[in-house]
C-alpha cells in the first residue's frame, strides 16, 4: 500500500517594498532630492536612509583626508616644509592636518565606532583611552563639544580628586612643567643636536603635544572660572560674568552656551513674566534643580 504524503507548499512571500530616493541638479545648480512615495511611512525611510547615506559619506571623506596626511607626516613628520606645503595647497592649518594625521594613526590600533564622527574620534585621542572615551561618548549620546568637556574633566580627576583649590594648584603645577618641558625642548635637545632636521621634526612634535594641552588647560580654567561666576559672585548675565572675571567676551558666550546645552543651566525671565507684561523680560541664568532666586 502506498502512503501519499502531500506538504503544503506556502505562497510566494510578498516581496519587500523598495525604498528609493535620487539626487537631481536643480536649476540653480543645488542638488534636489526626491522620495516620492504613496505610503508616509516609506516616504520617511528614504529620507533617512539618505541622510544617513550623506552623513556616512562626510565621515568617510575626512577619514581618507586623514590617511592622506598621516602618509605624509609618517614619512616627513608633522613639522616642515612638507605639512606646510600641504597646508597651503589645501587651505588649511598645519595644526588641523597635523590633529587629522594623530587620528588616523591613533585608530589604526584602536577600534573605530562608526556610529560616531571622525570629530569625535579626534577629540577621543586627548584622553588616554581612546576606546573608553568612545564609549562614553556612545552611551551618553555627546555631542562633539561635551565630549570635549568630558576628556578635559577626566584629565583634571586623573591628576587629583582634591578640592577645587587642591586642582588649580595642580593645573598650575602642570602648566609650569609643560612650559619648563617645551623650553628645555628647544634650548637642549633642538639647539644641541647635531642633526637639526631630525631634531626639529621629532621634536617638533612634542612641542605640538605641549601646546595643545596648554590650550585644554585654558579652556577648562575658563569653564570654571564661568561657572564660579554665577554660582559664587552672583553674575546673572554674560555682561555681568564680563565685570567678573577676566575672560574674552567670546570665549565666555562659547562656555554659556555649552552650559545651557548641557542642561546645567538654563535661560529664565527675570522676576518673571506677569500676563499683562508687554515685551520681552530681561532673561537671567538658573541652575538647573535649584529653587529660582537661588
Amino acid at each position: 500500500m502506498t502512503t501519499r504524503l502531500e506538504i503544503p507548499i506556502p505562497p510566494n512571500p510578498e516581496p519587500e517594498p523598495q525604498i528609493a530616493f535620487e539626487f537631481v541638479e536643480g536649476r540653480n545648480g543645488l542638488l534636489e532630492f526626491h522620495a516620492d512615495s504613496e505610503d508616509p511611512k516609506l516616504e520617511l525611510e528614504a529620507h533617512v536612509a539618505a541622510f544617513r547615506a550623506v552623513d556616512q559619506g562626510i565621515d568617510d571623506h575626512f577619514w581618507s583626508q586623514a590617511a592622506i596626511v598621516a602618509s605624509l607626516t609618517k614619512k616627513h613628520g608633522e613639522k616642515g616644509e612638507a605639512i606646510d606645503g600641504l597646508a597651503k595647497a589645501v587651505e588649511k592649518s598645519s595644526g588641523y592636518l597635523r590633529q587629522m594625521s594623530r587620528t588616523y594613526r591613533t585608530f589604526q590600533f584602536v577600534s573605530r565606532d562608526t556610529n560616531l564622527s571622525f570629530t569625535h574620534h579626534k577629540i577621543a585621542c586627548r584622553h588616554t583611552q581612546p576606546s573608553e572615551a568612545l564609549a562614553v561618548a556612545r552611551a551618553n549620546g555627546f555631542s562633539i563639544e561635551r565630549l570635549n568637556e568630558w576628556v578635559s574633566e577626566q584629565a583634571l580627576k586623573r591628576a587629583t580628586r582634591a578640592t577645587q583649590k587642591a586642582k588649580r594648584a595642580v593645573r598650575n603645577d602642570w602648566r609650569e612643567h609643560l612650559m619648563h618641558m617645551d623650553q628645555i625642548i628647544v634650548d637642549d635637545f633642538i639647539r644641541n643636536s647635531p642633526n637639526q632636521g631630525y631634531a626639529r621634526r621629532v621634536c617638533g612634535e612634542w612641542r605640538v603635544e605641549i601646546a595643545d594641552e596648554l590650550k585644554q588647560l585654558e579652556l577648562t580654567e575658563n569653564r570654571e572660572l564661568v561657572i564660579n561666576a554665577i554660582d559664587e559672585r552672583g553674575a546673572e548675565d554674560e555682561k555681568a560674568i564680563r565685570k567678573a572675571i577676566d575672560v574674552d567676551a567670546k570665549e565666555i558666550g562659547r562656555i554659556v552656551a555649552l552650559l545651557v546645552e548641557e542642561n546645567l543651566y538654563e535661560w529664565v525671565p527675570k522676576g518673571g513674566k506677569k500676563d499683562d507684561q508687554r515685551g520681552s523680560p530681561s532673561m537671567i541664568l538658573h541652575k538647573v534643580g535649584t529653587p529660582m532666586g537661588h
